[in-house]
């Protein structure tokens, strides 16, 4: 069933016009030489990889600078308004003492009078001085009975008790004990675009530092007073907005140089696989002059060099397979180039084909030996094609000899069809050859071919150091005797033997009858002229019409 199947299938490519030996119409889908075409090449593949790692560590150096930023201006501002607020409490402390013993040993009504005189030549002074300082949003001022006495700045809201600052997320410390405590106003306000958003993914708000400082003697259990300064972060805060900006403008020149190297990077080290990958597809489509030029002392210069290595190898070996094809088959150069030849044989079902030209030396005896070299070599090549066509090996040319083995490397086939296909198309490929010869003014050829099936010993023969494929016995020696008879003593050019008959008389047309008497023969063989077979297409339906029968 799997042959009739099979059969099936070469009858429909007969019928598709394929070729008769299963090369393709041009109809047929081939696979295509183009390699496939890269999809995510290497180069992006590094640029993939190294700009998330770039982006993220300009990104934690951002973080890291803004914080340490931070951390700064508030330990600036810290120091600073300590700085500022005990300078104004030591130059208001000589009013102040006054006020606080006014208010212990006089009445409140020159009290008051005491107030205003300090007010005007020992507080407002150095207060008014302060609140202009950029970074100071408020001052007040308070005596020893915590009374407000003065205040002045933008950041305060003015009440029946006096001046308060304005925090409305206000986180006092606990009584006042502090000299530092920490206030959060409004949100920076006044900014660009890009200054707005940058702004909400740092979160930045503007905190006021609320540092007191006593007005008192020093060493002194008791105060007569108390100053407090108020710091606004907002200068900082813009500054901080200002130099992450400046970061990012070089970050985003940095993301670009680093693509620009990334590229550059990535093509210093694809260039050389990419020559490598082009001169492989050429290598690949038989082009074995090519090599790539070892551009580096690495792992791909390595790569490289192995690479044109073989190259070599593989050069060498065709040119060694093709110096053998001209020697012996191609069939038999696989096997040769393949190490698996030792001396012995086989034995094999094969058919065995002799052809040689008649009357040669008639033929040949006018000639010079350049023009008998010429003529035997248009004349085997012309019989050679044919022989390959038909899945024959020829085994070797004896003067103008020709044998010819089936079946020996190929034991599927049907050796004695191709046979008898063979030497008829032999036949109708020399009279091509005769026109062609006359038409030069030069005498025809005539040939005989003898053909026989059997079993044959194949192998290497010869020594250790030389040897050669042949194929040796009865059957050979009897094909050689059925050549001598073909074409002669009233024969037809093609004589098969009986066994070779039996395998093929459905396809063939003979004329039968004849016995001749071969050496080392004791009766006579009988044998079978060969006048013509049947087409590829016809054998084919003929074997699909003989299993359908047994099926």
């Amino acid at each position: 069933m799997a042959e009739y199947t099979g059969l099936q299938h070469v009858l429909s490519d007969i019928e598709g016009n394929r070729d008769v030996q299963g090369e393709a119409s041009p109809k047929a889908a081939v696979q295509s030489d183009t390699p496939p075409r890269i999809g995510f090449s290497i180069a992006l593949k590094l640029m993939a990889f190294f700009l998330p790692v770039i982006i993220a560590i300009i990104g934690v150096l951002t973080w890291v600078v803004v914080v340490r930023i931070q951390e700064v201006q508030v330990q600036a501002m810290r120091t600073k308004g300590r700085i500022m607020a005990s300078q104004a409490a030591r130059a208001m402390y000589e009013g102040m003492a006054l006020l606080t013993q006014s208010a212990q040993n006089e009445s409140a009504e020159a009290y008051r009078k005491r107030v205003f005189e300090v007010l005007a030549v020992n507080i407002a002074p150095p207060c008014q001085e302060l609140v202009k300082i950029e970074d100071v949003s408020y001052i007040l001022v308070h005596d020893s009975r915590q009374k407000l006495l003065w205040s002045g700045g933008e950041d305060l809201a003015v009440t029946s008790n006096g001046a308060i600052p304005l925090y409305p997320d206000a986180s006092m410390a606990d009584g006042g004990k502090e000299l530092i405590q920490l206030f959060t106003s409004k949100p920076l306000e006044g900014l660009s675009q890009a200054g707005g958003a940058l702004n909400r993914l740092l979160r930045l708000k503007n905190q006021i530092f609320d540092i007191s400082a006593p007005v008192a003697a020093s060493g002194a259990k008791s105060k007569d007073g108390e100053i407090h300064v108020g710091f606004s972060s907002e200068r900082a805060n813009r500054e901080i907005l200002a130099t992450v900006q400046s970061i990012l403008t070089v970050a985003l020149g940095a993301i670009g140089i680093s693509i620009v190297v990334s590229i550059l990077i990535s093509l210093i080290f694809t260039r050389p696989i990419t020559r490598l990958k082009n001169v492989m597809v050429r290598v690949g489509q038989g082009d074995l002059s090519q090599r790539v030029k070892i551009s580096g002392r690495d792992e791909v210069g390595l790569l490289t060099w192995n690479f044109n290595r073989m190259v070599d190898e593989i050069a060498e070996k065709e040119k060694m397979r093709a110096s053998f094809g001209k020697a012996v088959s191609e069939e038999i150069v696989e096997v040769m180039m393949s190490g698996e030849l030792f001396l012995g044989g086989e034995e094999k079902a094969v058919t065995m084909l002799f052809s040689d030209i008649r009357s040669f030396t008639k033929t040949s005896g006018n000639l010079t030996p350049s023009g008998v070299m010429e003529m035997l070599n248009e004349y085997f090549t012309r019989m050679e094609y044919v022989v390959n066509k038909n899945l024959g090996i020829i085994d070797k040319y004896v003067g103008d000899e020709i044998m010819a083995i089936f079946g020996a490397t190929d034991p599927n086939q049907d050796h004695a069809e191709n046979a008898c296909r063979c030497a008829v198309e032999m036949i109708l490929e020399l009279a091509k050859l005769n026109q062609e010869r006359e038409a030069r003014g030069q005498l025809p050829l005539k040939i005989g071919i003898g053909i026989n099936t059997g079993i044959v010993t194949a192998g290497m023969l010869g020594s250790q150091n030389r040897m050669n494929y042949t194929v040796i016995g009865d059957t050979v020696n009897m094909a050689s005797r059925l050549c001598d008879a073909g074409g002669s003593h009233g024969f037809a050019p093609i004589v098969i033997a009986e066994d070779t008959y039996e395998r093929v008389k459905d396809l063939v047309k003979v004329r039968t009858g004849h016995s001749v008497m071969a050496k080392g023969k004791s009766r006579p063989v009988k044998i079978y002229e060969l006048l013509g077979i049947a087409d590829r297409k016809t054998t084919i339906e003929l074997k699909l019409a003989r299993l359908q029968t047994g099926i």
